[in-house]
C-alpha cells in the first residue's frame, strides 16, 4: 500500500515538474475577449483613439465619420414607462440630462393621451437646463388613436453656431390639473451622436 501511495505521488509531481518546465521555456498562449467599454479604431468609423497600451492620459474623444468636429458616434437609449405616474398641475419629468456633452443628434418618441385634435396632453421640453423649450412634436398617424393614445416623435439637434446646446430632455404638465398616465404610456430617448464644451457646463 506504501509502494502504491509513493508511485502516485512521484508521478503526480513528475506531472507538475514537466508542465512547469514546459511552460518555462515554451510559449504562453492567451485569448482575451475585447471590453466593449473601450472602442477599437474600426468601431464605427471613429478616430483618433490612443494606441498607447503604456498610458490612457494622451485619448481624445473620437471623430465620427462624416460628424462635425469634435463629436463622437454614441447610442444611449433610456425608455420611461409613465403608467400610473402622475404629474401635478404645471409639473413636469426630468428624463434625461447629457451634460457636460451636448446632444448633436437625437430622437424623443412619446406613446402619451392626446385629445380629439391629436394634440398631446404633455409638452416635451428640451434645452440645456434650466432653460428648456416646448418643441412640436410630429404625430405618426399610423400609430395614432386621436382621442385616446397618439405616438409621436421629435428630433434633438444642437447647433453651436447658434449657441443652441440640448443637453437635457423633460415632459411638462401644462395644464392646470394633474394628470395620471394610463396603461402603455411611455417615452423613449435615442442618443446617436454627442460633443464636449457645452458652456456653463
Amino acid at each position: 500500500m506504501q509502494d502504491i501511495k509513493k508511485i502516485a505521488t512521484f508521478g503526480f509531481l513528475t506531472a507538475v515538474l514537466v508542465s512547469m518546465s514546459i511552460i518555462a521555456g515554451g510559449k504562453i498562449i492567451a485569448y482575451a475577449q475585447t471590453n466593449p467599454a473601450i472602442p477599437s479604431t474600426t468601431d464605427q468609423g471613429t478616430t483618433n483613439i490612443s494606441t498607447d497600451s503604456t498610458s490612457m492620459s494622451g485619448m481624445n474623444m473620437s471623430s465620427a465619420a462624416g460628424g462635425s468636429k469634435g463629436t463622437t458616434v454614441t447610442r444611449d437609449s433610456v425608455t420611461v414607462l409613465l403608467e400610473g405616474k402622475t404629474i401635478p398641475a404645471k409639473g413636469f419629468i426630468h428624463l434625461y440630462d447629457s451634460t457636460p456633452y451636448m446632444i448633436n443628434a437625437g430622437h424623443i418618441a412619446l406613446h402619451v393621451p392626446c385629445d380629439t385634435s391629436s394634440t398631446p396632453i404633455v409638452d416635451a421640453l428640451v434645452g440645456p437646463a434650466p432653460n428648456l423649450t416646448k418643441t412640436q412634436p410630429e404625430i405618426i398617424k399610423e400609430l395614432s388613436k386621436p382621442g385616446t393614445m397618439c405616438v409621436y416623435h421629435v428630433d434633438i439637434e444642437s447647433d453651436p453656431a447658434k449657441k443652441i446646446y440640448q443637453t437635457d430632455v423633460a415632459i411638462q404638465n401644462p395644464s392646470d390639473k394633474p394628470i395620471t398616465f394610463p396603461a402603455s404610456s411611455g417615452v423613449t430617448i435615442g442618443v446617436n451622436e454627442i460633443q464636449p464644451s457645452v458652456p456653463g457646463g
